[in-house]
């Protein structure tokens, strides 16, 4: 966070502005475990909907009067570490 406050806000919007659907965000890579490593791309467009998606999801569940302070809330992943959805 701190390093984050030395760059002005121009030039996260001049890098945000040449993002394309598509364009590669993250490279995965498998263990191999079950056969050959094999590397696959996550695309911006990927990551923003599959987070949007489960965002809302989430959300739709929480009983009302929930808390929905988001630095107080906690999830527990049953996938390890290393699996994507486990981040």
């Amino acid at each position: 966070m701190e390093i984050g406050k030395k760059v002005e806000d121009a030039a996260i919007h001049h890098i945000t502005a040449k993002q394309r659907p598509g364009q590669a965000c993250t490279l995965i890579y498998t263990s191999g475990t079950t056969g050959r490593p094999k590397g696959v791309m996550l695309s911006h467009d990927n990551l923003i909907y599959s987070s949007t998606a489960l965002a809302s999801d989430m959300l739709s569940k929480m009983l009302p009067g929930m808390n929905t302070n988001s630095h107080e809330q906690k999830i527990v992943s049953f996938l390890p570490l290393s699996h994507i959805a486990g981040f």
